[in-house]
């Protein structure tokens, strides 16, 4: 997993993405080189019909890796992405160009290889297939450079169409000069097709946009608000980026944006967060989402970024227990277990671990107040006794024979790892406060 981190992930479908722009528009513009430049006669040779055909398979396998890149891109900003209008505008123009070339398979595929080994009479309708295909590459293309930019809709769209009337004229008007002579009503009718069009698009957005502009700015106001109220009512805390590291991976995933931190880990299982937890996830975040902090980002906001060095505040506010007396339950008999086949579960939140019978699945007990959030525990190599850290820095002595605890110590401020050595005799802690190693005896749990 961490060789396709976030940042490697998109990389990759960024570049096969590229790709399919570049082998995509090189073949259309291609194709409508062969129909523009094939001879003042206008007819392709054989080895052009060659060369168009490759061309048509260059283009499929383009449309298949921009279809394969795009989804990747998605999958990784769909938020930002369905809240652009020029994101519908290029898969409008993508479904445009996949009907264009299924149009050139139907239409003029059959119709070239029905001529004969003189050449291939080319004609105007083949020309405005290469024209749109052509265009239409170019467009994504420029989607692809300027993806957050917040055009209209209708507005790309009618750049778009205006931008294939434009080729088309230019074309019309050179091949004036041709021997061949091209249906020019098609021309002139395309021409007047799209023109119309272009106005529909343009008068579309101008009434869209004079009855959106009011509840647009009503809902962009209401959005500020309800950020800066999310903001105001953070928890307040200051945390380090060495507090932030703490927690990197997608059990427990902080991340810090714009010097804001956020507790991700509920989305970080399903989500590219996990590939930033412990970091900074700044220019990720606003180069998939867009500018600005989403109020479903701040719903995971506990804290702000401060200056500082070390571990600070990686756990705080929790309650810490300045006494601790943990106390064991029994749900079976006495006796009617193997220490060597349990199941443990560490209850977090409740301060508690639950023993399950890995034989019948059946509840054994429960062990009561061992400290806020029971982290890492070892075992006895005779399985007899179980040592379980809190964060809050009680270290809790089990006898896993009654379930019973031996004794509790408190080892440090805020506490995490624990080792045995391998003949049993000394217990190890690791504190991140106040960063240190505490090295006990695994008897008696005395500090040596």
């Amino acid at each position: 997993m961490e060789l396709f981190s976030y940042i490697g992930l998109h990389t990759v479908y960024l570049f096969i993405f590229s790709v399919a722009l570049g082998l995509g528009l090189g073949a259309s513009a291609l194709s409508y080189a062969l129909f523009l430049f094939s001879g003042n006669d206008g007819k392709i040779s054989q080895d052009e019909f060659r060369l168009l055909k490759v061309s048509r398979i260059v283009v499929w396998v383009a449309i298949l890796l921009y279809g394969f890149g795009g989804v990747g891109l998605f999958t990784m900003a769909f938020e930002s992405m369905v809240g652009l209008d020029i994101f519908f505008a290029s898969m409008t123009i993508a479904t445009i160009l996949i009907a264009n070339e299924l149009f050139f398979i139907v239409r003029h595929l059959p119709q070239l290889r029905a001529a004969n080994n003189e050449g291939i009479a080319s004609d105007a309708l083949m020309l405005e297939n290469a024209i749109i295909a052509t265009v239409s590459w170019v467009f994504l293309m420029l989607h692809h450079v300027i993806y957050r930019t917040d055009i209209e809709y209708f507005v790309f769209m009618a750049i778009y169409v205006a931008t294939v009337i434009v080729v088309i004229a230019v074309t019309w008007f050179v091949l004036k000069s041709n021997k061949r002579t091209y249906n020019s009503k098609i021309f002139k009718w395309s021409i007047l097709g799209a023109l119309l069009l272009v106005l529909i698009l343009l008068a579309t957005w101008y009434f869209k946009t004079g009855t959106a502009i009011e509840s647009g700015d009503q809902s962009q106001s209401k959005a500020t608000t309800t950020t800066a109220n999310n903001n105001t009512n953070g928890s307040g805390t200051t945390y380090t980026f060495d507090d932030v590291a703490l927690h990197n991976n997608t059990e427990d995933c902080w991340l810090v944006i714009d010097k804001k931190v956020f507790n991700a880990s509920e989305a970080a299982r399903l989500h590219p967060a996990m590939f930033n937890c412990g970091q900074d996830a700044s220019v990720n975040y606003h180069k998939n989402h867009g500018e600005g902090i989403r109020d479903k980002m701040m719903k995971y906001y506990i804290g702000e970024l401060g200056e500082g060095v070390g571990i600070t505040n990686v756990d705080v506010p929790f309650k810490k227990n300045t006494t601790l007396k943990p106390y064991h339950e029994l749900y079976a008999e006495l006796g009617s277990w193997d220490p060597r086949n349990l199941m443990v579960v560490v209850e977090k939140d409740a301060e508690k671990v639950l023993m399950i019978d890995g034989t019948n699945h059946k509840l054994i007990g429960r062990i009561h107040d061992v400290g806020f959030q029971p982290h890492t525990s070892v075992y006895s190599s005779d399985t007899k006794y179980m040592y379980i850290i809190s964060r809050d820095g009680w270290l809790t002595k089990i006898d896993l024979t009654t379930l019973e605890p031996v004794k509790t110590v408190l080892v440090g401020k805020n506490s995490r790892g624990t080792a045995i050595t391998d003949n049993d005799k000394y217990i190890a802690i690791g504190n991140y406060e106040p960063g240190d190693l505490v090295i006990l005896d695994a008897v008696s749990l005395e500090i040596h």
